[in-house]
């Protein structure tokens, strides 16, 4: 969706629509009438870093959150209703206090009313200034959490983490090894931590992709 929204490029989308279309279905017999992903397995904000050593998956934001949110973005209504049944307060604050959450539902239109966005993002801006500017997010919330910022009017909150250069307790500085946060993260551990190998593994499988 990103290559045809940003760059008008269809040929991915049509190309690949059936897939998508079968995935969206399998998603939506895991879902069940509740249309909500509260089951089988789910990355969700993979490497976040505050997750405990040997779990990446084990983010801040739950991962029936985020499955929940992307089968909404996929299948419109009335999985959003549902979204925000459960993960939503009336006042827009998510049931999830991660920037991860906020991010998702501001970038996939889940809020409801123009206050629930305005307080979303206000939220969403003070926690990243909480966390210093420093990245705080895993490969979903990285990917999203400047646009949500931009969206809902905080863009000098998003300038100043996308320029971080000063390292999350966990991670490395993103111009360590040229490219984005989560790879230095992965390539690079913080001084005292251990040999993590699924991380360092997967690296070099990161790597080789983007060199394709």
């Amino acid at each position: 969706m990103d290559a045809v929204q940003r760059y008008a490029d269809t040929s991915t989308l049509a190309a690949q629509y059936d897939s998508m279309r079968g995935w969206a279905d399998h998603v939506a017999s895991l879902a069940g009438d509740a249309h909500l992903r509260h089951s089988g397995f789910r990355f969700g904000d993979w490497l976040d870093p505050t997750a405990p050593a040997g779990r990446p998956e084990a983010a801040a934001t739950p991962g029936e959150l985020v499955a929940t949110a992307y089968f909404a973005r996929s299948a419109e209504v009335p999985v959003r209703s549902e979204f925000r049944r459960e993960y939503v307060t009336a006042t827009g604050r998510m049931t999830s206090g991660a920037p991860t959450a906020y991010a998702l539902a501001l970038c996939f239109d889940l809020l409801e009313s123009d206050e629930q966005r305005a307080h979303a993002g206000t939220r969403l801006s003070q926690l990243v200034r909480a966390d210093g500017h420093k990245i705080a997010t895993g490969f979903v919330g990285t990917a999203l959490i400047c646009d949500a910022l931009t969206r809902s009017g905080h863009t000098d909150t998003a300038h100043r983490l996308l320029l971080q250069q000063e390292r999350a307790p966990v991670l490395a500085p993103p111009r360590h090894h040229g490219c984005d946060h989560h790879l230095g993260a992965l390539g690079a551990r913080a001084p005292g931590r251990h040999r993590q190998p699924e991380r360092d593994d997967l690296i070099h499988l990161l790597r080789a992709r983007r060199r394709r």
